[in-house]
């Protein structure tokens, strides 16, 4: 992406935070790791909501399946 003129912090959550809004951004999907990191706060203060990603459940691993994994499934419930 490049946006001129565009600043984004530092931080590693300022920096997602700074990146969704430069894309006008209302919802930021983030995965199991990002989220032993990530400062949901700064997201709330600005009105971003974070969507967790996590793989679906199943009678076997995820890894199973993984070529049929996709993050839509997270934003269509019923899918």
């Amino acid at each position: 992406m490049r946006t001129p003129g565009m600043v984004a912090r530092n931080g590693r959550t300022e920096r997602l935070v700074d990146l969704t809004l430069a894309r006008s951004g209302t919802r930021y999907l983030c995965g199991a790791c990002g989220l032993r990191y990530l400062d949901r706060r700064q997201f709330d203060d600005v009105g971003i909501y974070v969507i967790p990603c996590r793989p679906p459940e199943g009678p076997e691993p995820f890894w199973v399946r993984a070529q049929r994994l996709s993050a839509l499934w997270a934003i269509a419930p019923g899918w």
